[in-house]
């Protein structure tokens, strides 16, 4: 859900703008009826792990020029 507020009301009410955006709203400010900053929150970034896919990914024979660190993968 996006909610809008005014720049003035918004620097009275920062700390419970924040928690909406981390609730997951989006935050607009405007000025002068137009949109001046959007508050949104950052998702985290997935980390990859190596291997992780280990059993799962297969390299088909016909492949060429296998690098060394997948000939494991191949069947």
């Amino acid at each position: 859900m996006t909610h809008q507020i005014s720049l003035q009301e918004a620097k009275t009410k920062l700390p419970e703008l924040l928690e909406e955006s981390i609730n997951g709203d989006e935050v607009v400010i405007v000025k002068d009826n137009e949109p001046l900053v959007s508050i949104i929150t950052h998702k985290k970034r997935f980390k990859r792990k190596i291997g992780s896919a280990r059993g799962e990914v297969t390299i088909k024979e016909r492949f060429k020029n296998i690098p060394e660190d997948f000939k494991e993968y191949v069947p």
